[in-house]
């Protein structure tokens, strides 16, 4: 759904070849929630949370740790 309504938007709003590119290319090209995951574990990360945010944003975070734990 992502990469339909950017390639919608982007011939809809501009003329710009590179924005119609490199807009649908950076839709396709960007890490899902499970990889976030994936790569926080990888990390060694502990404690963190993936947070997804209206339409199409996903953040990692990692929890501070309290000292001593």
């Amino acid at each position: 759904i992502a990469h339909a309504a950017i390639f919608l938007l982007t011939r809809l709003l501009t003329q710009n070849r590179l924005t119609r590119y490199d807009a649908p290319v950076s839709v396709m090209n960007a890490f899902t929630p499970d990889e976030l995951r994936a790569m926080a574990v990888a990390a060694g990360w502990q404690q963190f949370e993936v947070h997804r945010h209206f339409p199409y944003r996903i953040a990692l975070v990692e929890k501070k740790l309290e000292p001593g734990a």
